[in-house]
């Protein structure tokens, strides 16, 4: 009887131990969700304040946010130095419109992170956390000039271009920053609101545009699919060509578009 209570009791302090560890993970996750989220803000918050000097409205923009699959509560970077490092090496080219923009900034700085502003041919935010979380906020060109209409348009070749980069900068940042190379990242396409989809060389017969203000695409990344960013540029860009409603075999013609791409990028897939 004194063993099944005894045995009964450590159940129960184990089960109690296993409530108190899923709550303290829970509130982890809380937090670090919170960080990441006032973190972007911050940045979102700067880059407004630029866009506001030039636009009455909300110009369209990229937001790129790239985080390790569980961020840590304590600095997984020594220094904010490093954290300038890990950027440079994994910027991607070509020279005349890098990925981040690294020469043209005005350095910022705060408390675990490091940071730019810049504007030159466009806008451009971004910030660097010791916590291995990384975000840039930028322009897109406005290419109104596309549509013999006047009509606003959103470039498929410069959609591409910018995605491209975007995943071999996440490829290089991965391979640097997690013993896995495991990132979440998420890229938003804001200010889309009608805007029509164009090609820079040729003509999309069925104007395909976009129905919210919106788009954003989120994915876990592991080292086996960065080992191929520019495949996961092209499911990325094919996701936004489908909810500017372009049904067509975008997935063929954007690998198209792509080969004269590469050679311009100098930040070889690793």
């Amino acid at each position: 009887m004194l063993i099944e209570l005894i045995a009964s009791m450590a159940k129960r302090l184990d089960a109690d131990n296993d409530q108190k560890e899923e709550k303290r993970q829970a509130e982890l996750a809380g937090r670090r969700e919170a960080y990441v989220d006032l973190f972007s803000k911050a940045v979102r918050c700067d880059f407004v304040a630029m866009t506001k000097t030039k636009y009455s409205k909300e110009p369209p923009n990229w937001e790129f946010i790239i985080k390790p699959t569980t961020v840590a509560e304590h600095h997984v970077i020594d220094s904010i130095t490093t954290c300038k490092r890990l950027v440079s090496f994994s910027q991607v080219g070509p020279t005349s419109e890098p990925f981040p923009e690294l020469n043209h900034n005005e350095p910022a700085a705060g408390q675990d992170w490091i940071g730019g502003l810049i504007r030159v041919c466009g806008f451009e935010c971004w910030r660097m956390s010791q916590h291995g979380v990384f975000v840039n906020a930028l322009t897109l060109p406005d290419d109104a000039s596309l549509m013999p209409s006047g009509e606003q348009g959103i470039s498929v070749d410069k959609m591409l271009f910018r995605l491209t980069q975007m995943f071999r900068f996440a490829a290089a940042f991965a391979s640097r920053l997690t013993p896995n190379g495991s990132v979440d990242i998420s890229i938003r396409l804001s200010g889309i609101h009608q805007r029509v989809l164009t090609i820079d060389t040729g003509f999309i017969r069925a104007q395909p545009r976009a129905s919210v203000r919106d788009l954003t695409y989120m994915v876990t990344c592991d080292k086996q699919l960065l080992a191929d960013p520019d495949e996961c540029a092209i499911k990325a860009a094919t996701w936004f060509c489908e909810r500017f409603n372009w049904h067509a075999d975008s997935e063929g013609f954007l690998r198209q578009l792509q080969k004269p791409i590469i050679p311009h990028l100098w930040k070889e897939p690793l």
